[in-house]
């Protein structure tokens, strides 16, 4: 019964990422490119895509790490498990 919980936990947090991306996606960019701004970002600061991608990604390891550590998260608009959705969606 756990394996079948923690599986059922994982499609809904899934779930819950891919709806988070779409909602981000438009929100970043538009109708171009599901990568457009981490495309442009890289370009202005004259690094590969991927390699933006992932100090992107650092920033929210970073994030999580404080927050484990017993830093208080400030914002009202991004939670723990936001964050963690972010770290999954740029993962993917």
């Amino acid at each position: 019964m756990l394996g079948d919980e923690f599986q059922q936990q994982l499609h809904e947090f899934f779930a819950q990422c891919k709806a988070l991306q779409q909602k981000k996606r438009n929100d970043y960019t538009g109708t171009k490119s599901p990568l457009f701004n981490y495309e442009k970002s890289a370009e202005i600061m004259g690094v590969s895509t991927a390699l933006g991608m992932l100090g992107r990604m650092q920033e929210k390891v970073i994030r999580l790490s404080l927050a484990l550590q017993g830093n208080e998260l400030q914002t009202d608009d991004e939670s723990f498990v936001d964050t963690c959705r972010d770290v999954a969606i740029l993962a993917g």
